[in-house]
């Protein structure tokens, strides 16, 4: 039986978390901009988005042992084959990070690209090491430890990052150093948490080995398709970059980092529902799911109204980033449906070993970013059409990917997933086209219109979860 009160102890100390995690990001996407020059923070944003792919190094041994081990308790679980599969990794990474640094040095590049990829290798190590841990506490529904040790990292890097800013540095690269000593506290701290799989002895070597193999395979699918996920947006930055203005990439990144804003919470609560989920029944499951799919239709699309406050303080603190602000409206709905497709697409498809429709589905949305990259490349070459045609591809898999769980699941459909594209097509036009007061109204009314359609299953979804937490 799903533990709703465990469910929401976990699911606070993860916001707790990434409430810190969140405040850091705003000094990063909203203060550091101000502190150093667009290149500066274009460089700043190039290492994140190499940093953000570092977890394909891992090969799916994470992923392995987060899709094995889910729901099994700390005494349950088989310490001596985590510790030994930790090590064998651990091996296979450092190689591949001397690659990159070899990689790096030989290869004619600017300084400061160059600093980039030695950077994005040491925070490979610091990052897979830390994260095997975080997944074996997720596993193991010690959902707390993974978040103490975010929580951890934002703090240790909110303070060098406010002390530099005040004393006026403007490189970079000192900010990456501390990014980097950051995630080494975290892991640090991870260890010491793991200090009783560490006690263990190790398997058999060729035991080991032959057991990694064996945990990659099933992780393999699950890393390749979050990969594809990530590259669903990643594609677009790539893109830019390869255009060679780095002031370009700088604003288009910038916007992007403000969608995640957005993002931080779902991301959370998909992280604490997995090992609760894989405890529960299979009806169970399936009230889980028409709960949170009926609540963040109602939710999600709030998010709109916070665009014009957001971006009318943001244009008094950062006017060079105008275009920006513009890109955001128009990439915002990747929040709604982006959030939906972790939380009930990607959660339910991990729960239900639906690895492999997983990787389909993010790959054929990979390939459909790819194509729309290159028609706008061929026809229009503009940031405007390429951030809506990115919004497009995300609302489509978002869409298909709950129309295959509702299926599985045996639940019924519901059009309020095309109803808010219709809202979200809505916002974008009015806001586009309107004077900031009129496109607030007329979305304001399209919103409470969608709310009436819809409050049964509303309604009925927050009864559901008011009872359970009782």
């Amino acid at each position: 039986m799903l533990n709703v009160r465990s469910l929401i102890s976990n699911f606070s100390v993860a916001l707790l978390a990434q409430g810190i995690a969140f405040a850091v990001s705003c000094v990063i996407s909203l203060l550091l901009p101000a502190f150093i020059d667009v290149a500066e923070f274009g460089y700043w944003q190039l290492f994140i988005l190499f940093a953000n792919y570092v977890g394909l190094f891992h090969l799916g041994l994470n992923d392995g042992v987060y899709l094995i081990e889910g729901g099994r308790s700390r005494s349950q679980i088989d310490k001596s084959a985590i510790k030994s599969l930790f090590t064998c990794g651990a091996a296979f990474q450092c190689v591949f990070a001397v690659v990159i640094i070899v990689f790096a040095l030989i290869v004619p590049m600017e300084p400061k690209r160059e600093f980039v990829f030695i950077a994005t290798a040491i925070f490979l190590l610091l990052a897979n090491f830390t994260n095997y841990w975080g997944y074996v506490f997720q596993a193991m529904n010690e959902t707390k430890l993974y978040s103490a040790s975010v929580a951890i990292n934002r703090l240790v890097f909110l303070v060098p990052l406010l002390l530099c800013m005040l004393l006026g540095c403007r490189d970079f690269q000192i900010y990456v150093a501390f990014y980097l000593f950051a995630q080494a506290i975290a892991l640090l701290f991870c260890l010491y948490k793991a200090r009783d799989f560490l006690k263990e002895h190790m398997m058999a070597w060729k035991e080991t080995i032959v057991q990694t193999f064996s945990t990659i395979r099933v992780g393999a699918k699950l890393m390749i398709a979050s990969l594809f996920g990530m590259l669903i947006i990643g594609s677009m930055q790539f893109f830019v970059d390869s255009q060679g203005d780095i002031e370009m990439f700088s604003k288009f990144s910038f916007a992007l980092s403000m969608v995640a804003f957005f993002m931080i919470f779902i991301y959370q609560a998909s992280m604490v529902l997995f090992p609760a989920l894989r405890q529960t029944s299979e009806e169970e499951q399936k009230e889980v799911f028409v709960t949170a799919r009926d609540g963040l239709d109602a939710i999600l699309p709030v998010i709109f109204l916070f665009y014009y406050p957001a971006v009318a303080l943001l244009m008094l603190w950062l006017p060079q980033y105008e275009l920006s602000f513009s890109l955001f409206a128009l990439l915002l709905p990747i929040c709604i449906f982006d959030g939906k497709m972790d939380l009930i697409g990607t959660t339910y498809l991990k729960v239900l070993r639906g690895e492999s429709l997983l990787l389909k589905i993010n790959l054929v949305s990979l390939l459909a970013c790819l194509a729309c990259i290159g028609l706008n490349a061929w026809l229009f070459n503009s940031l405007t059409v390429l951030s809506i045609l990115l919004a497009c591809v995300v609302a489509g898999r978002s869409l298909f990917t709950e129309f295959l769980v509702e299926n599985k699941l045996h639940t019924d459909h519901t059009p309020a997933g095309l109803e808010i594209v219709g809202l979200s097509a809505v916002f974008i036009a009015v806001t586009m086209l309107a004077p900031t007061w009129l496109a607030i109204a007329i979305y304001a009314v399209c919103y409470f219109a969608f709310l009436w359609v819809n409050r049964n299953r509303s309604l009925a979804a927050f009864r559901t979860l008011k009872n359970k937490s009782k």
